[in-house]
């Protein structure tokens, strides 16, 4: 997985041009003109606060309305979201890439979203959100398998990745990684909770 994500950070770090996949599709996200896609991509960054801080309280208190959960799902959905974010911050403090807004002066971060606020500057690589957003959608997915938790957190977590591109705060390749990490670690915390 880190030598992925080190693979990823390497993309764009040439000159901006046509020779960086990362810098296209960041353009091509960044720079989309479609007022229906800025309004979608703007409500899954405004969704994204909400949903990482509510989720842990929400899967303990389903465990006591739900027969259907018990506190193992609630333990591993926590865990995933621990180890994701845990995980994440390491990761970008080993590989200390600078945001795409603070190397090329194309790109402006979207101001008044929650996603542009406090923001690090050599922590791009990977996306927390990204790494968040995959670990609770595929931790639910695993702990309760139905089109209602697949559908659902598959689109809101692409969403919530894409998100950090629009803006202007990630790079494609940082975005990837941190779905990719996230994933793996709800797998991992899936299959060692239920050896």
């Amino acid at each position: 997985m880190i030598t992925l994500m080190v693979a990823c950070a390497g993309v764009s770090s040439g000159q901006e041009g046509p020779e960086s996949l990362d810098m296209r599709m960041l353009r091509l996200v960044h720079g989309s003109p479609s007022v229906w896609f800025d309004r979608s991509m703007g409500t899954f960054d405004r969704s994204a606060y909400p949903v990482f801080v509510g989720s842990v309280p929400a899967v303990w208190a389903a465990t006591a309305l739900s027969s259907s959960w018990d506190s193992g799902d609630a333990g591993q959905v926590s865990l995933s979201l621990v180890g994701a974010y845990g995980s994440a911050i390491v990761l970008k403090r080993i590989l200390k890439r600078e945001r795409p807004y603070q190397r090329f002066a194309s790109v402006t971060p979207r101001e008044g979203y929650p996603g542009t606020r406090h923001l690090s500057p050599a922590a791009s690589m990977p996306s927390g959100h990204a790494a968040l957003a995959s670990a609770l959608s595929v931790s639910l997915m695993l702990a309760h398998p139905s089109p209602w938790t697949i559908g659902p957190g598959a689109v809101w977590a692409g969403g919530v990745a894409v998100s950090r591109v629009w803006l202007g705060v990630h790079y494609p390749s940082d975005v990837l990684a941190g779905s990719l990490l996230g994933a793996g670690v709800a797998v991992a915390v899936h299959a060692v909770m239920n050896y």
